[in-house]
């Protein structure tokens, strides 16, 4: 029971952790690109992946913290109460 529950808390947060990076990149280019005059590829590049790993993380914890909170390591497969919607809520907006 305890080995399926680390296995399945791996394999939930690395697949939020790859769809959060992947939507956040996008994000990130699409929206911030333009506002960020860097003078090489390169450094516009390392500006969009940094700000990009940081919302990621910030997506990993809030899953961390929905699962301490509902005490299940399957909250993202499970059913969604009205508290998560609201803790998501507060947490995107501060």
């Amino acid at each position: 029971m305890m080995k399926q529950s680390i296995r399945n808390f791996i394999i939930q947060t690395c697949v939020v952790a790859l769809v959060a990076f992947i939507i956040q990149l996008i994000w990130e280019y699409s929206q911030c690109g333009p506002f960020y005059i860097a003078d090489d590829l390169t450094g516009h590049t390392r500006l969009m992946i940094s700000a990009t790993i940081g919302d990621m993380n910030m997506s990993i914890v809030l899953l961390w913290m929905l699962m301490f909170i509902n005490k299940d390591v399957n909250w993202l497969i499970g059913k969604w109460y009205r508290h998560d919607y609201t803790i998501m809520v507060f947490y995107a907006l501060f």
